[in-house]
């Protein structure tokens, strides 16, 4: 009886062990590996942040190699750039706000614009009201110089989400939309857009196909690599560029590495 139940022991723990193998394979467990199991480049990495330790100049640095190789992807330099995700809570938002901070560090004029109009966040990024923004422009109800609001990062400026509603989800639909970005596109040296993730709704989608090019945030050991390579695949069946992957989260994020990532034969 003792051997009986030994050997349902080792299936249990043997059948364990494959379902945890399993569930860490699913994951993105690092930035070398992305190229390899979702066939695109890792532009940037950025660090795990630990509360009560800084970590700013790690962050600036890596955030402004990302900012090149944006920049300097062998095409004209994009003009407005979407950040999104496959679902909520992959670092989205902390990548749009760092790299909008990383233009205008450079002495770029950039705007970054909350197009995650359903759950904003680059009001708290930033800490500025949310008050009017990009759901009132596209209700028409004011202009584009008053949805611009000014940062304490001199030439960042931002437009908020403000309230959102179901006239502006719809709003994303209609001619309007590609007029109102080209306004920004026009009046900032760069635009960056903090879209919702991709395989929730549609809106990210229109707003990439007013984008010059897309990235996809991931974090590591959570983004699931078969939701990452489908929002990429969605993403690209609408004709967005998507230029790259950042992996969020990394112990050891140096610049480095990001010259590493080879592009996916």
């Amino acid at each position: 009886m003792l051997t009986g139940l030994a050997a349902v022991a080792g299936l249990v723990v043997g059948g364990g062990s494959i379902v945890a193998m399993e569930y860490l394979r699913d994951r993105v467990d690092s930035s070398d590996a992305v190229p390899k199991r979702i066939g695109v480049r890792v532009l940037g990495t950025l660090p795990r942040i630990a509360r009560g330790r800084r970590h700013e100049g790690q962050v600036t640095e890596c955030v402004d190699s990302l900012r090149t190789l944006v920049t300097q992807g062998g095409r004209e330099a994009p003009r407005v750039i979407l950040v999104t995700s496959a679902v909520e809570h992959e670092g989205k938002t902390t990548v749009a706000s760092q790299l909008a901070a990383s233009f205008a560090r450079s002495d770029k004029r950039t705007l970054l614009l909350d197009g995650d109009l359903r759950h904003p966040n680059v009001h708290l990024a930033l800490d500025i009201d949310l008050g009017v923004g990009f759901a009132e422009l596209l209700r028409g109800e004011i202009s584009a110089d008053e949805a611009v609001q000014p940062t304490t990062i001199e030439g960042l400026f931002a437009v908020t989400a403000g309230q959102c509603d179901y006239a502006a989800i719809s709003a994303l639909s209609r001619p309007d939309l590609p007029k109102l970005l080209q306004g920004f596109r026009d009046s900032f040296d760069h635009v960056v857009i903090d879209a919702g993730p991709v395989l929730a709704f549609a809106d990210s989608l229109l707003l990439g196909q007013n984008s010059d090019v897309a990235l996809v945030a991931t974090l590591k050991d959570v983004s699931r690599v078969p939701k990452v390579a489908a929002a990429i695949e969605r993403l690209r069946s609408v004709g967005v560029r998507v230029q790259g992957t950042v992996v969020n989260g990394v112990a050891d994020a140096r610049p480095k590495r990001l010259y590493m990532s080879p592009l996916p034969s």
